[in-house]
């Protein structure tokens, strides 16, 4: 039996899907499983339970600090060997993100799976087309078009859209026998920068210093060792790390991959429909910074994704528009902080301290 772990997830559900679709029996684990999969909580060691798998999948938990996200996958290795896994398949990260902050548990659960005695292969994905867009944000001053703002310089990366990704795991998956004591560097064909994604979209890049990016992260209320993750993603983009192609996903694919800038631009255009300019009294008013990644085009920004800018208009309720057509409202004092929240009860901005 195949089990691919993290199936509440957008890749792994990709992955059970490809494999459904060539006929594939599988079964999905999940901390939140549906119908039909199995319960797997790796923050629960003694809940893993992998008896009846032959071949394993492991997809790291969502972003941890690394002796955590080390301790879940080591549990996890050591407990699909004593179940008897005889095949163990892990989505690792490229080798060309050494630099990266979140390589480390990668490496070292790399290790620990090499020396599991389980045969193994890897798969070190590369940067997902999807999210190459995570360090870049939109902004519009006034009536002016919508433009990119970007920490990333001339630097570009070879993407990877996700369903490929998913179409190479399958590919393994399906006949495992024939990977072992692989490693795959499955990165893309391409390598893509902001300015090829803007030319794309037909829109302006606004390049900003590391230094400005990260007091941008800082001032978004997201965790340390998230904003230490994204500048050093930023970092070693701008200086042309993760810029080099290879030949390893188009052989498990079959074919030539997805292009991977038609894929980027997509996703970050589905961004800029949520972004309003918003305008208050006294020249002050707020507009988007970043925005999660799973963002859609019908929901206001979060509440960090917001920063107070100028603006020349009165004071009173604004109307706000978003390129998409979402209207939100704001209600301004008349020194120019919100008192109302715009939407469905989503702060704008900070919150005044009553």
């Amino acid at each position: 039996m195949i089990m691919v772990t993290g199936a509440s997830g957008r890749f792994s559900s990709a992955v059970l899907a490809e494999l459904r679709a060539r006929g594939i029996p599988a079964v999905g684990g999940s901390r939140t499983p549906s119908a039909g999969q199995r319960h797997v909580d790796f923050s629960v060691p003694d809940s893993l339970d992998f008896n009846g798998v032959d071949t394993l999948l492991l997809v790291p938990a969502g972003a941890q600090e690394d002796d955590r996200q080390i301790a879940f996958n080591r549990a996890a290795v050591e407990i699909a060997a004593r179940d008897g896994v005889s095949h163990l398949v892990y989505t690792s990260l490229t080798g060309a993100g050494d630099h990266l902050s979140m390589a480390l548990p990668h490496r070292v659960t790399e290790r620990i799976i090499m020396a599991s005695g389980m045969t193994w292969t890897i798969l070190r994905n590369g940067v997902y087309a999807e999210i190459l867009g995570a360090p870049l944000s939109w902004e519009r001053q006034q009536e002016e078009p919508a433009r990119i703002v970007s920490p990333l310089g001339d630097g570009a990366v070879a993407a990877v859209a996700r369903q490929d990704l998913a179409r190479a795991a399958a590919s393994v998956l399906s006949d495992p026998s024939g990977h072992g004591e692989r490693v795959y560097e499955l990165v893309g064909s391409r390598a893509v920068s902001a300015a090829d994604v803007a030319g794309c979209l037909g829109c302006e890049v606004r390049d900003i210093g590391l230094g400005e990016y990260r007091q941008l992260l800082a001032g978004g209320g997201m965790p340390a060792f998230r904003q230490s993750l994204m500048l050093s993603i930023a970092s070693v983009i701008r200086h042309g790390f993760l810029a080099g192609i290879g030949d390893d996903l188009p052989s498990l694919l079959g074919g030539a991959p997805t292009d991977p800038l038609a894929v980027a631009a997509e996703a970050l255009a589905a961004r800029r429909a949520v972004v309003p300019y918003v305008a208050c009294s006294r020249g002050r008013g707020y507009e988007p910074t970043t925005y999660p990644t799973n963002a859609r085009k019908a929901e206001a920004p979060w509440p960090h994704c917001w920063r107070r800018v100028r603006c020349e208009v009165g004071a009173g309720v604004r109307k706000l528009v978003s390129a998409g057509g979402v209207e939100l409202q704001l209600t301004c004092n008349d020194r120019g902080a919100p008192r109302r929240r715009p939407g469905r009860d989503w702060p704008v901005g900070r919150r005044r301290r009553r």
